[in-house]
């Protein structure tokens, strides 16, 4: 999802996401965001309880724990201060961060409430194999067919590109043992 268009101090603009009953409970509970984020855009996640329908708790990412995922941000919170309430609806508020008035840019990801360490990336996937790959007729860009043994007990695969010099871009996710990347630079491809 994106949310973009001009952003003024005044005017911040709340986007309901999901209406819900998850129990936090007395169990320590995390909420990760994981976001694109321009530099004049303050993101913050809106938790609405049961107990207080009308009202919004704001929650800014940026006093979040992060991670660094490449041009994403994975952005964590504890909500254990919330304990023994029941959230009813998710919201993602953007501010202007700098006061004026601004442009504003924001991709929203992932979304994940979980117990800490419970949703972790599972082992490296066994056989993983370029299988096939073309370069289109202008030479920009490469086609690449990945593919690896299936792991029933992994929920889904990532499928990240690492840079030489560190960092990686997120091309995707999916829960099966096949991938297909549509436009990766030739010159990034490389047969192991």
């Amino acid at each position: 999802m994106t949310i973009s268009g001009k952003l003024g101090p005044a005017n911040g603009t709340e986007v309901r996401l999901y209406k819900t009953a998850i129990s936090v409970g007395g169990s320590a509970l995390t909420a990760s965001l994981v976001y694109q984020a321009n530099a004049g855009s303050l993101v913050s996640l809106g938790l609405t309880f049961q107990d207080r329908a009308g009202a919004t708790e704001w929650l800014p990412l940026s006093g979040a724990v992060r991670e660094n995922l490449g041009r994403w941000t994975r952005a964590t919170v504890d909500l254990g201060r919330f304990a023994n309430r029941t959230i009813a609806a998710l919201s993602v508020g953007v501010h202007s961060r700098t006061g004026v008035t601004t442009d504003c840019l924001v991709r929203l990801g992932e979304l994940i409430i979980d117990a800490p360490g419970r949703c972790r990336p599972g082992p490296k996937p066994l056989g993983f194999a370029l299988e096939k790959s073309a370069v289109n007729s202008a030479r920009t860009a490469a086609q690449l067919r990945l593919t690896w043994e299936l792991d029933n007990t992994v929920w889904y695969y990532d499928i990240l590109r690492h840079h030489p010099g560190g960092g990686c871009t997120w091309l995707g996710r999916i829960s099966a043992d096949a991938y297909h990347v549509s436009a990766m630079p030739p010159a990034l491809v490389r047969k192991r």
